[in-house]
C-alpha cells in the first residue's frame, strides 16, 4: 500500500465517523433536535423530576437519563414504526410515562389502545402526559402489572424506567401491587400492534398472548435477562415463531466479552429488541 493510499485510509477512518453524524444532523430533523436537546441536558441529575417542552409535547419526567435513551429509541430511531391498518387496536405492556403511547398517536391519530403500567408513581406520570398534550382519546390506562395469574407481588422500582417484579428477595423501594393474569384481563379483545417491555417478565406473560398473537401484523418484546436467572431467549422466540412471526434482533445491551467477564448494566446482562413480524 502506497503512501498515499495509507494516508487516504487513515483520513477516511478519522473522518468518516464525524461526517455521517454532521449529515445526519444536517438531514434528520428528529435527530438535529434531539442532539441539540441532548446536548442541553446532557449531565443533568438522575431522579430529578423536571418538566421539558420537546417537539410540541409538554412532558413532566421523573428521571432524565432514562428519558433520553427513551426518546431516542422511540422518537429518533423509531423503533415501533410499523406499517398498521387505519385506526390499529394497540396493546401497551409496560407503558412507563406515555412515550410509546404519543408515538403511535402521533401516527395513528384514532389509534385505540390499552395499556399497562405497575408502577403507581410512574402511572401517575402517564396519565398527565397523555392528558396535557391530548393524547388520551380511545386510550384505556390500567395501573396494573401484567402477569400470568391474578395475584399481589413485590414490585422493585428505581424510579424511572427500571421497575420490575420480584419474585424474590429485594433491596431498596420495593412495594405491593396488583398484577393481573393478561389472558383473564383482556379476554375475546384482539390487537394490531403489541408492545411488551416489562423488565424480565416476559418469558411468563407471552405464553398467556397466545390468542392476541394469532391476530397481530406486528410484537415488539424487549427481552431481559438478570444474572443468577434462566435465560428464556429460546423460549420467547419459540413462541413468536410458532405463532407465525420472523424474527428480529437488535441489542440494547450486550457484553462486550462475556467469555473474560460478565458484566452487569441496570441489572442485566444482557438486553435485547425483538421485532416480530409477519
Amino acid at each position: 500500500m502506497g503512501a498515499r493510499s495509507l494516508a487516504e485510509h487513515l483520513l477516511r477512518a478519522v473522518m468518516g465517523p464525524p461526517a455521517r453524524y454532521f449529515r445526519r444532523f444536517v438531514s434528520d430533523r428528529n435527530y438535529r433536535k434531539f442532539e441539540v436537546f441532548h446536548g442541553r441536558y446532557r449531565g443533568f441529575p438522575r431522579f430529578q423530576e423536571v418538566q421539558i417542552f420537546l417537539d410540541g409535547y409538554d412532558l413532566l419526567i421523573p428521571d432524565m437519563l432514562s428519558f433520553l435513551h427513551s426518546w431516542k429509541e422511540i422518537f429518533v430511531e423509531e423503533i415501533y414504526a410499523c406499517s398498521l391498518p387505519e385506526n390499529p387496536r394497540i396493546l401497551d405492556l409496560g407503558a412507563n410515562i406515555g412515550l410509546s403511547i404519543l408515538f403511535h398517536k402521533r401516527h395513528f391519530p384514532n389509534a385505540q389502545i390499552v395499556a399497562f403500567e405497575a408502577d403507581p408513581v410512574i402511572f401517575a406520570y402517564l396519565k398527565r402526559n397523555l392528558a396535557v398534550n391530548n393524547a388520551d382519546r380511545e386510550v384505556t390506562l390500567i395501573n396494573k402489572a401484567v402477569w400470568d395469574k391474578d395475584e399481589i407481588l413485590t414490585f422493585w422500582s428505581e424510579g424511572a424506567d427500571g421497575g420490575r417484579i420480584e419474585t424474590g428477595s429485594a433491596d431498596g423501594q420495593v412495594k405491593q401491587i396488583e398484577a393481573v393474569d393478561v389472558a383473564s384481563a383482556l379476554a375475546g379483545q384482539e390487537f394490531d400492534f403489541i408492545k411488551m417491555d416489562i423488565e424480565g417478565a416476559e418469558a411468563r406473560v407471552l405464553p398467556r398472548c397466545n390468542e392476541f398473537l394469532k391476530h397481530a401484523h406486528a410484537v415488539f418484546v424487549e427481552y431481559h435477562s438478570r444474572p443468577g436467572t434462566p435465560q428464556h431467549l429460546a423460549k420467547v422466540c419459540q413462541l413468536l415463531g410458532d405463532a407465525g412471526f420472523r424474527v428480529y434482533v437488535t441489542p440494547v445491551y450486550c457484553n462486550p466479552k462475556p467469555f473474560d467477564r460478565v458484566v452487569v448494566e441496570n441489572g442485566y446482562d444482557l438486553q435485547l429488541n425483538l421485532f416480530a413480524i409477519r
